[in-house]
């Protein structure tokens, strides 16, 4: 019987996951996981652990070599792929031609660039990679400026500072305003001020000054001196392998998917942040760039590349991350993203901790969480359903603590407010 070639792209969690789910499926298959990074996956949500020293490096790695060679994976690290063929099913590598009967593209994304003077200079980072992490290290931060406070920025500015490094955060609204209102992010920015993290809202890097090196930023009001400039303006899929293939983009600049992960060229799959699915929430075309949904779309993919016959049912943004300490998590839209029309609000805050439901028309679409967290699959399961137990007016009836308390003990007694915005 003739094995099956498949060719996986990229060796982030959804190019394991579909090489691992593949071999659970079939023992024959012949899998080749290729990737320009030189290591074995690792972790990178406690990337910024590793540069703060609360873990040491051995830990932020899922897979080692052996266990790759174990579960019969052939790896091709530290190789560029050059180009692809799918019509003739050939990868084009520097010193090698891979052919496969499917090819599962999970080339992740890239950081979004940000567009001023001086990016250029010795002393501007990413915070993406293991290789942007061991830079920053190198260069030993002493003043650090981050421009971006989405939770990237935010994780970014945490480490750095339990690094000894002064730290100043410029965010264009206010902290994580994509993942939490202005309540919430209000919370965590207490946590940040209160370990000497100098917080900006509402303004713009417009420059970074330096002749070879950075030694300062200019916002819209001031400027302020630094050596290190950390990029956390968000995240791009990386598209451009899929696209001189031929392989259609979306409009939202993310490979084009079906429910069953399969792209616009027969026998070629993608998954994770390089593509753009559907938000369960809208319907529409989404790019939920977030490590469990590329986990669910990579087992999809690799079923089906397999010839099965599995759905991907959309993606709910999902976002946790801790502040020295203080923890907080957000599922679905804020209501700062919505139009304003239809949208209520319940909240609820005790001493340590603060709870925001978000609802759209009587629907519940989100929620906020600063402070102790157990389980929030329940709320989670009535976003997805779209109603039924997720109804304001039922939440509203009953208390939160009928429907809350199960998820967050924290929350307890009667709701605080319920209010229109």
């Amino acid at each position: 019987m003739t094995r099956t070639r498949i060719v996986i792209v990229g060796n982030g969690i959804a190019g394991v996951t579909a090489a691992k789910t593949i071999r659970e499926i079939s023992a024959d298959a012949s899998i080749t996981l290729v990737s320009e990074e030189k290591t074995p996956v690792y972790s990178a949500p406690v990337l910024a652990y590793y540069l703060s020293g609360d873990i040491p490096r051995s830990r932020i790695f899922i897979r080692k070599p052996e266990d790759y060679e174990r579960d019969g994976i052939e790896t091709r690290l530290g190789q560029r792929v050059n180009g692809l063929d799918c019509q003739a099913g050939k990868v084009f590598l520097d010193r090698a031609t891979l052919e496969y009967d499917a090819l599962v593209l999970a080339t992740g994304s890239t950081p979004s660039p940000l567009p001023v003077k001086g990016v250029g200079l010795r002393g501007v980072f990413a915070f993406k990679s293991l290789a942007d992490i061991d830079a920053i290290a190198a260069h030993r931060p002493q003043r650090v400026v981050v421009a971006g406070a989405g939770p990237v920025g935010l994780e970014a500015a945490t480490a750095l500072k339990k690094t000894g490094a002064g730290v100043t955060v410029v965010a264009t609204r206010w902290v994580a305003p994509r993942a939490f209102d202005e309540k919430a992010a209000g919370l965590l920015q207490k946590a940040l001020e209160d370990n000497g993290v100098l917080v900006i809202n509402h303004e713009r890097v417009l420059s970074i000054e330096g002749a070879a090196s950075v030694e300062g930023v200019v916002t819209e009001s001031r400027s302020l001196e630094c050596d290190t400039v950390i990029v956390a303006a968000g995240m791009t899929p990386a598209v451009g392998l899929a696209k001189s293939a031929g392989i259609r983009v979306g409009e939202l600049g993310g490979i084009a998917v079906d429910n069953a992960m399969s792209s616009s060229i027969r026998g070629v799959y993608a998954c994770g942040d390089c593509v753009e699915t559907t938000d369960a929430l809208s319907g529409k075309k989404a790019l939920n760039l977030l490590w469990s949904n590329a986990r669910q779309q990579a087992r999809v993919a690799a079923r089906n590349c397999l010839g099965g016959k599995e759905k991907y049912h959309g993606s709910v943004n999902a976002r946790a991350l801790t502040i020295f300490g203080v923890a907080a998590s957000s599922f679905g839209y804020s209501a700062s993203v919505l139009d304003g029309k239809g949208v209520d609000i319940m909240e609820n805050q005790t001493r340590t901790s603060y709870c925001r439901l978000v609802f759209h028309r009587g629907e519940l679409v989100g929620g906020q969480w600063v402070g102790p967290i157990r389980d929030t699959g329940p709320l989670m399961a009535a976003v997805r359903n779209h109603g039924g137990a997720g109804r304001a007016a039922d939440l509203a009836r009953h208390g939160m603590s009928g429907f809350v308390n199960p998820v967050w003990p924290a929350v307890s007694g009667k709701v605080h407010r319920v209010y229109k915005v």
